[in-house]
């Protein structure tokens, strides 16, 4: 059963090993949980989970659900023993409606309109007392829970902030303000993780200081499903509300149009209407791997914009597991090479688009699947532990072994400087 907690619940009495020392335990801060839905949740839900089966004792500190676009409830039994659920004062919690967007978050919150959640938040990071506190944004403002706790701090950045279109304000005065924030998140953090490598190298370019990468993934037991028996041959497309500023789908289904190959072509994670187009709007995450293991290719499209290239969607990962052809759209070079063996490129042209489609249905283009174990959710959260032990063990007392993970005692951070 998962903990809902409330009130003064003690969290003194730790976990321990056999040999008495304290197991190590990790608070995962992060806005987006189950029972929401789409990619957004996942980082959160599945590296807690194996880290949970690693031994650490993991808790993660969510909001109750906010109004939102996809809901997914069947991804809650895969949650952590341990999940908090608090209240939080922001728009998604009071106005069903609301959309945000450059301009209007600016009149809600700065940076962002999360960040009614903090205080909440920071109440419950003090009671847990965790050795590792870990705060995963977007939204960026969970990182400024980071400036009020003497836990080790991981600072994740799943998407970029002040490189990437998330650092679009209203006004100048504000991405200077975002700027200045985001450097002292850098600087204060005992660590900062990105899941792209142009974002790494970029913000290690700008800031000078050691960035992580640790990549997505995909969950091998979500895999462990009967695939759908289709007569034709399905292509299988994965997009979503927020695809639109990634490239334009018009571009995708005008291309499988133009292949004429006798196809069946569905587009999941989005509602419409088209020609030949079956639209299956948002389907839980186990449906949407039934379909991409059910199809015989797979189109994954990538985005060219030069703030928009620190965007890595978790569909390489399962698209590869899935052992299916797939088809990559405006490629990027860095991806393309991790894709390989699994993907043809092709440009953002329908004409083209459709050639290489005829060209897969007739079997002229050979690919050479290879499991991609490495990117797996267990190797991610085992990644992360390392890294976890191992600044754990330049914080506590001595560096010596069988002392647990008791902390120093050192002065919390400030956000600002002086």
């Amino acid at each position: 059963m998962h903990s809902l907690l409330w009130g003064s619940y003690s969290l003194q009495r730790r976990p321990q090993k056999g040999n008495g020392a304290c197991i190590m335990r990790v608070l995962w801060m992060s806005y987006y949980f189950p029972p929401l839905g789409k990619a957004g949740v996942m980082r959160s839900l599945k590296v807690p989970r194996y880290l949970e089966r690693k031994g650490v004792d993991v808790w993660v500190l969510t909001p109750h659900p906010p109004h939102y676009t996809a809901y997914d409830p069947s991804l809650l039994k895969e949650a952590p023993r341990h999940v908090i659920r608090t209240p939080s004062f922001d728009p998604l919690h009071f106005l069903p409606a609301f959309r945000g967007g450059k301009g209007r978050r600016d009149f809600v919150s700065f940076p962002d309109n999360k960040t009614g959640w903090i205080p909440f938040a920071v109440k419950w990071i003090r009671k847990i007392n965790p050795d590792v506190l870990v705060t995963s944004g977007p939204p960026f403002s969970v990182h400024l829970a980071g400036f009020f706790t003497p836990s080790l701090w991981i600072a994740e950045f799943r998407d970029a902030w002040t490189l990437g279109h998330f650092g679009k304000y209203a006004f100048s005065w504000e991405e200077r303000l975002a700027e200045k924030i985001e450097r002292k998140i850098v600087e204060s953090a005992d660590a900062c993780v990105v899941v792209s490598p142009h974002l790494k190298r970029d913000m290690e370019r700008k800031y000078r200081k050691k960035i992580y990468c640790i990549p997505g993934g995909y969950d091998e037991e979500d895999f462990q499903v009967e695939p759908l028996k289709f007569k034709e041959f399905t292509i299988f497309y994965m997009g979503s509300t927020s695809e639109k500023r990634y490239m334009d789908e018009e571009i995708v289904f005008e291309g499988v149009k133009r292949s004429k190959i006798p196809a069946r072509f569905l587009v999941a994670g989005m509602e419409g209407k088209g020609e030949g187009i079956e639209f299956l709007g948002y389907i839980p995450h186990k449906d949407a791997i039934r379909y991409m293991l059910s199809s015989d290719l797979l189109i994954f499209t990538s985005q060219t914009e030069r703030k928009m290239k620190y965007v890595v969607s978790l569909k390489i990962y399962e698209f590869m597991r899935s052992q299916k052809p797939i088809l990559y759209v405006c490629p990027d070079e860095e991806l393309l090479e991790i894709m390989k063996g699994h993907a043809i490129p092709v440009e953002s042209d329908p004409e083209k688009i459709g050639e290489k489609i005829r060209e897969i249905y007739h079997g002229k283009h050979r690919f050479s699947f290879k499991h991609p174990k490495n990117y797996s959710w267990e190797n991610v959260a085992e990644k992360y532990l390392e890294l976890m032990k191992k600044l754990l063990h330049t914080k506590t007392k001595g560096g010596k072994k069988g002392k647990g993970y008791d902390k120093e005692v050192f002065k919390p951070r400030r956000l600002t400087s002086g």
